[in-house]
């Protein structure tokens, strides 16, 4: 998903070690800018090389699992969205996603293209929510900053302009 053409586009990572569950998600997923990696570690490479809005990963993996991976995302970087898609109904593992991987939404294998599209699509959406909302907060602590100096510059100016008139 590339947006309205003034904003970069927002990338989707999906992560599954099965190559035909990713091949199947790219061919049902055009029109989002989208990298895939066959396990947690290659991901990771990824992530600390780009800003994803959804990160979108299977738990059971070898080398590094899902829930390892999301956690580590989630350092790395705190804004994306996160998605878990897995053929895992372990009650569990999905609660450990969603409390340790901060994961907004729990999709069970198989998942439709569309149905992982429309997720992506609100994920996106929450990633820029997220991403708007940390860049008014830092906005406002400048803007606040500011605010400060000019105060204690007022008050330097008012002091002097008594002095003054004393």
């Amino acid at each position: 998903m590339s947006g309205d053409g003034k904003t970069k586009p927002c990338w989707v990572l999906i992560v599954d070690d099965d190559p035909n569950v990713l091949e199947g998600f790219r061919r049902g997923l055009q029109g989002f800018s989208l990298e895939t990696a066959g396990n947690g570690r290659d991901a990771l490479t990824l992530v600390n090389n780009r800003e994803y809005a959804v990160i979108v990963s299977d738990l059971s993996m070898p080398m590094m699992d899902g829930l390892t991976f999301l956690e580590r995302t989630r350092e790395v970087s705190p804004y994306s969205t996160r998605v878990v898609v897995t053929g895992d109904a372990d009650l569990e593992k999905a609660l450990d996603a969603v409390n340790r991987g901060n994961v907004f939404q729990f999709l069970q294998k198989p998942c439709s293209s569309d149905m992982l599209a429309q997720t992506i699509r609100a994920g996106v959406e929450q990633f820029n929510l997220v991403s708007d909302k940390m860049k008014l907060e830092s906005e406002n602590r400048v803007l606040k900053a500011r605010l400060t100096k000019a105060e204690e510059l007022a008050g330097q100016l008012q002091r002097q302009l008594q002095q003054q008139r004393s």
